[in-house]
């Protein structure tokens, strides 16, 4: 199924770009409320600004540590592949001096097109890294964490809860609970993803302009 009836993605819509190493946005409120989620469910104070924290110049180090396993989760989770960020026959144009299709390597999680990879920010097939053609793939993108519908969220966020008690109290009665959590997440994103079959986020127009977006 072609998910781009009528939109077509050009070169620069996930061209590599200098940043930091963090992909979240940390100006952002949904993950201001995500990090604070976890690091309460431990009994710490909340947080009003992630801005220090995300360069582990501020003094809270919860703080950090949740930032970080936040990242690591929304990766891992949204890695698997979801109706919701898997785009479909997208075709991808080389650039018209180079010959290259540059890659955004923080957006793009995975090629599932056979002998296509990403060579230094490049994508490559079978080692060549210049196309005279627009090549057509199946992608799995990274979303921004507050674009994903609520169930993913919610499944990043326990997860990474999980993982920080774990790594302040070890196994108990508080991890338990998280865990059933993270299990009636986990079957909210099952349920989500067999509703949303046939049907895609990028479909529509309030969604493009992440993909106008340079990372």
């Amino acid at each position: 199924m072609n998910l781009f009836l009528t939109y077509t993605l050009t070169h620069t819509h996930l061209t590599e770009r200098k940043r930091s190493y963090m992909y979240l946005d940390t100006t952002n409120p949904d993950v201001l409320r995500a990090v604070n989620r976890i690091i309460t469910s431990i009994g710490e104070s909340p947080v009003t600004t992630l801005t220090d924290v995300a360069h582990n110049t501020g003094e809270s180090t919860d703080a950090y540590n949740a930032l970080q396993l936040l990242d690591t989760y929304d990766k891992r989770i949204q890695s698997k592949g979801w109706t919701i960020n898997t785009l479909e026959n997208t075709e991808l144009p080389p650039d018209i001096h180079t010959g290259e299709i540059r890659l955004n390597t923080k957006s793009v999680l995975l090629i599932l097109t056979p002998y296509y990879t990403v060579k230094a920010g490049r994508l490559a097939k079978q080692g060549k890294t210049t196309f005279d053609t627009p090549q057509t793939l199946t992608l799995i993108v990274r979303l921004p964490f507050d674009e994903l519908p609520a169930p993913y969220q919610d499944l990043i966020i326990e997860s990474a809860t999980l993982d920080f008690q774990t790594s302040y109290f070890g196994l108990g009665e508080l991890t338990q609970l998280t865990q059933a959590k993270i299990e009636s997440a986990w079957m909210d994103c099952q349920q989500h993803d067999i509703s949303t079959a046939g049907y895609n986020i990028f479909e529509q127009a309030d969604i493009r302009h992440f993909l106008n977006r340079r990372i």
